[in-house]
């Protein structure tokens, strides 16, 4: 049984679909662009055993992030970091804030969302040990890649903290880093911005949905992952069985 609330926004993609996409003044997507964006959603809500939908919970979540690869020991920080509301799930708000920020964000949002995934435990500060961690994964990744020596993740750690933490406790909050950012720059946003960007799109590659800051993208627009207008064969080793929806995602 499929719920309202999946088939209103069944309803309301079909429409935009004939839509000619005007952009509205101050949104970040287009209509066309939103549209992809919620198959993007839908996607990370098909649930990778049953292939049936289900929330972005924390399981869901680490089912798809959690082993990807250098970063999978990211994951949990980035679920934190995206659900805002700390109730356990991603909703689709939540969502497309995320990717608002990461993709499109002005200066603020993408601070605040580096900041969101530093502090883990949500306690408003962020430990040496926090930070340490996510340069930790980031370096790993670096090393792959033959580049001139760079500073060890102790080293980055200790200096980063010796201009962002100016009363040397030991940690951070959120307007410390808003003035090491106004005055340093945003080379650390960026940075960490482009490892989680880079565990994004892998995840979601599948979709053929490139999400860029300049346009939203779908090599495979056949695919609704919305519904079952389309076998999922490519995912199933023995049968092209279509999923069954069981229980829609919340996007409005």
């Amino acid at each position: 049984q499929v719920s309202a609330s999946f088939v209103a926004a069944q309803s309301t993609m079909g429409a935009a679909s004939s839509s000619p996409w005007p952009q509205e003044d101050g949104v970040a997507f287009s209509p066309k662009e939103m549209y992809h964006l919620k198959q993007v959603y839908f996607f990370l809500c098909l649930h990778t055993t049953t292939l049936t939908s289900c929330e972005l919970d924390e399981v869901q979540f680490h089912a798809i992030f959690g082993c990807a690869g250098t970063y999978k020991g990211l994951w949990k920080r980035l679920f934190s970091a995206v659900d805002t509301k700390g109730d356990g799930v991603i909703d689709f708000d939540e969502y497309l804030t995320f990717v608002t920020a990461m993709k499109r964000g002005d200066t603020v949002g993408r601070r605040q969302l580096v900041f969101r995934l530093l502090d883990g435990d949500r306690d408003g500060y962020v430990e040496k040990a926090d930070y340490q961690r996510v340069v930790e994964l980031r370096a790993n990744e670096a090393r792959a890649r033959p580049r001139a020596r760079a500073l060890t993740a102790d080293e980055e750690c200790a200096q980063f903290f010796a201009r962002v933490d100016e009363d040397d406790d030991g940690r951070f909050s959120l307007d410390d880093f808003e003035r090491y950012c106004s005055i340093y720059g945003d080379a650390v946003v960026q940075q960490i911005l482009k490892v989680v960007e880079a565990m994004f799109d892998n995840a979601i590659d599948e979709t053929g949905i490139s999400i860029t800051p300049t346009d939203v993208r779908n090599a495979k627009p056949h695919i609704d992952w919305q519904d079952h207008k389309v076998g999922f064969s490519n995912f199933l080793c023995c049968s092209g069985t279509a999923p069954v929806f069981t229980k829609a995602p919340a996007v409005f």
